[in-house]
């Protein structure tokens, strides 16, 4: 690892690195991931590159404008949505809330996600979904940290809004 990838690893403590991970260790994938977490299976994914089909997207209760909901109701550990990722070259991320960081590493890299995921809002530290993504497979899913009631908002946490000046107001 390169001195400036050391300097933008977060200094979480290590955790068992999954080999399907393709980001590898310290990552934000691999930060991400949670043991209780359910794989997609890569046929699923293949057949269907991107499924929102267990999410509605409203008016938010959260902040004004659109948030996703759960249609159904969802399991503490369930790939419930995944999508591709389309990166923004050159477009320098912490000018906007509407793109999502896209490297482990790179703190100006964007990609806009498919889907419902642009309308996913923050708890912080108290959302109850987590988005992983597979940077270097440009997509990503949306897994439930708890078991979530149909209706509930769905919510994650940007890993970038503890740097990113477009995310302080969050």
């Amino acid at each position: 690892m390169s001195k400036a990838e050391n300097e933008n690893v977060s200094s979480q403590p290590a955790k068992d690195c999954p080999e399907f991970l393709t980001d590898g260790p310290n990552s934000l994938a691999h930060r991400a991931w949670e043991p209780f977490f359910k794989k997609l299976p890569y046929k699923d994914y293949n057949e269907n590159r991107i499924n929102s089909a267990k999410t509605v997207t409203k008016e938010s209760k959260i902040v004004p404008g659109n948030g996703n909901f759960a249609a159904v109701d969802l399991k503490k550990g369930e790939c419930f949505e995944w999508g591709i990722a389309s990166v923004v070259k050159g477009y320098d991320i912490n000018k906007t809330t509407h793109l999502f960081t896209w490297s482990s590493f790179d703190k100006k890299l964007a990609a806009a996600l498919s889907g419902c995921a642009l309308y996913y809002n923050t708890l912080g530290d108290k959302s109850n979904c987590r988005c992983v993504p597979y940077h270097k497979e440009n997509r990503y899913e949306m897994y439930a940290l708890e078991d979530i009631k149909a209706g509930t908002e769905l919510t994650i946490r940007y890993d970038s809004m503890d740097w990113r000046d477009s995310m302080k107001p969050l």
